[in-house]
């Protein structure tokens, strides 16, 4: 996320030719709004990307807090991508 990040703010990238090459492609699909970096999708809205203790914290609050279910993984994983996170 940080290379990213990086790459799409300041235009730093890798000093390996491929790895550069890796990112430009990948950075394609990210863009930055609002302060926050986001991944687009050609069938969902804009996702946010979260970092580990956000991603935690949504995790545990769709399966354990005011809308919990106690769901499998693939569910799960359908409704935090539907909530808008990444």
């Amino acid at each position: 996320m940080i290379e990213i990040w990086d790459f799409l703010e300041k235009g730093s990238f890798p000093k390996n030719p491929t790895a550069t090459e890796k990112l430009k492609r990948k950075a394609m699909y990210y863009v930055i709004e609002g302060g926050d970096l986001y991944k687009r999708r050609f069938t969902t809205p804009l996702l946010k990307c979260l970092t580990r203790d956000q991603s935690e914290y949504v995790i545990e609050e769709m399966h354990r807090g005011i809308c919990g279910m106690h769901s499998k993984s693939q569910l799960m994983t359908t409704r935090v991508l539907r909530v808008g996170y990444y």
